[in-house]
This record gives C-alpha cells, sequence and structure tokens, in this order.
C-alpha cells in the first residue's frame, strides 16, 4: 500500500511539473511530511498542499501532534492553535481558502480519534 502512494506522489508531482512547468511554494519531502495520520491522508494532504508553502504547513502539523501527544490540553484547545498557525500562514488564494481551512475543519471532526484517549 504505501508503494502506491509514493508511486502516487510521484505521478502528481510529475504531471504537476509538466503541467505548471515548476512547482510552487516551499515543498517538503514527502517521507518528512508530517501531516496526515495515516498513508492515505498523508498522501491527500501532501498532494493538495503542492502549491502550497508545505514548511510551514508542516510546522503547524508538527506542533499539532506534539500537542495531542502532550496530553495535557483538550482536544478544541489544540485544534484552535493548529487553526491559528494554518491562518498565518502567507500564500496563494487557493491555499489560504481551500487547503488550510480543510486542515483545520478535518483535525476539528475527527481528531478526537487521535488525542490523548483520558482526554477526548
Amino acid at each position: 500500500m504505501r508503494k502506491f502512494f509514493m508511486i502516487l506522489e510521484n505521478l502528481t508531482t510529475v504531471i504537476l511539473i509538466l503541467y505548471t512547468g515548476e512547482a510552487y511554494g516551499q515543498l517538503v519531502p514527502f517521507e518528512d511530511f508530517r501531516c496526515g495520520s495515516g498513508s492515505l491522508s498523508t498522501s491527500i494532504s501532501y498532494t493538495s498542499s503542492y502549491f502550497c508553502d508545505q514548511i510551514q504547513l508542516n510546522q503547524c502539523c508538527m506542533y499539532h501532534d506534539l500537542c495531542y501527544a502532550g496530553c495535557t490540553l483538550p482536544q478544541m484547545e489544540c485544534d484552535n492553535q493548529f487553526c491559528e498557525c494554518l491562518s498565518t500562514i502567507i500564500s496563494n488564494p487557493f491555499c489560504m481558502s481551500i487547503v488550510y481551512p480543510s486542515h483545520c475543519n478535518f483535525v476539528r471532526l475527527l481528531g478526537n480519534l487521535f488525542i490523548c484517549p483520558m482526554m477526548g
């Protein structure tokens, strides 16, 4: 399954580069990308954020993961910090109006599956 997502990621990158002639934003190598909770969501996040500043997005995701793993703050507080972090990334209109809000909505909707069990 992982091989499939690596092929999908590489194919998407090649198609986008052929179509646009260049990559947009600051890209993070897929193996270092920390947004998403598993292979599928990570691949979707990586692909959808191709035209965005992945370095800053990745930092927001890493801080969010640390907040969840710390088991000291409730989910809502971690999610609010994450969404605030995303809102500070200056990017193109597509990223600012679609990609970042979808990441924010995703953690608010499904984050309870990943935060410390005692915090929910």
